[in-house]
């Protein structure tokens, strides 16, 4: 079991070798100030391109965490090409962290996988998907269709260490209303920072479900479930189509329980098999 890292009161004492830590602010629509944070120094500089300056260093770098600020080429650090047939995250790991001091939680311990999926009934795909990740792990739980009830949905999630949601996310102006749809309700921020759950590995395979709005950046239900002790989440930027691949390519490179490992191969395998293809998946959290 992986402990907390936390050893002083320095930012960069939660950094291991081998891993950085880049935060972006946007001072204005075309010039950000960003910070690079490794295990000895810290570094900053102000310019229009909040990656490039960088950009040698994160090719060096093992594990690269990125606060984005709402810039697009952080957020899309993970998916930028290096060559015609590789993106950047299957090289280096990258997930998204708001502040290091996520990085100070121990594993959560618990057992079980909750699979949450189609509670609109209007999603084959992620019905098929539920089969079949219930089918390679028989421990699960799994609330399908109108049995994805919000109280039912409350009540499991506090005992299990993996969440699997495969449904709508809800994005919303307020980011405190930001949700996942279920039959009969929905998840929002404030649910999770009230209630608190926490998981080792969540996946939540909706529209948006790492962003707040098409207008304001933001990644309210993955900060706030990071917030409350999850360590690895996989959501997603935009929007998803129901037959979208990519999560079931996760779970079956072993997403539920090496996420960053199963994440990089997963984009390794997307890169190679099309030049063009990308995904609106990220990761946030723990390496």
């Amino acid at each position: 079991m992986e402990m907390a890292r936390y050893r002083s009161g320095r930012p960069q004492d939660l950094l291991r070798e081998g891993e950085v830590y880049l935060s972006v602010f946007a001072l204005s629509d075309e010039v950000w100030a960003s910070w690079l944070v490794t295990p000895d120094s810290i570094e900053t500089v102000v310019n229009s391109d909040p990656v490039e300056h960088w950009w040698p260093r994160l090719l060096e770098a093992r594990h690269v965490f990125v606060s984005s600020g709402g810039s697009p080429e952080v957020f899309n650090l993970p998916v930028r090409r290096t060559a015609v047939d590789r993106v950047f995250g299957q090289d280096v790991g990258v997930s998204m962290l708001p502040y290091l001091g996520l990085l100070n939680r121990d594993a959560v311990g618990k057992t079980g996988i909750l699979v949450v999926a189609d509670p609109d009934a209007n999603l084959g795909a992620a019905r098929a998907h539920a089969a079949r990740i219930v089918r390679d792990f028989p421990q699960s739980t799994l609330l399908l269709g109108a049995e994805a009830e919000v109280r039912a949905f409350r009540s499991a999630w506090v005992e299990v260490n993996q969440l699997v949601f495969l449904g709508h996310g809800r994005r919303a102006q307020s980011v405190f209303d930001t949700s996942l749809r279920l039959a009969d309700g929905q998840i929002t921020v404030s649910d999770v920072l009230a209630e608190r759950p926490a998981f080792d590995v969540a996946v939540l395979a909706g529209c948006g479900t790492g962003r707040d709005s098409r207008h304001l950046p933001g990644e309210a239900l993955a900060v706030a479930l990071l917030a409350t002790g999850t360590r690895h989440l996989l959501a997603t930027t935009e929007d998803l189509r129901d037959d979208d691949a990519f999560v079931m390519d996760f779970v079956e490179h072993g997403g539920l329980h090496s996420p960053m490992l199963a994440y990089r191969e997963s984009l390794a395998a997307l890169a190679a098999s099309d030049v063009t293809a990308t995904t609106p998946f990220r990761m946030w959290g723990a390496p």
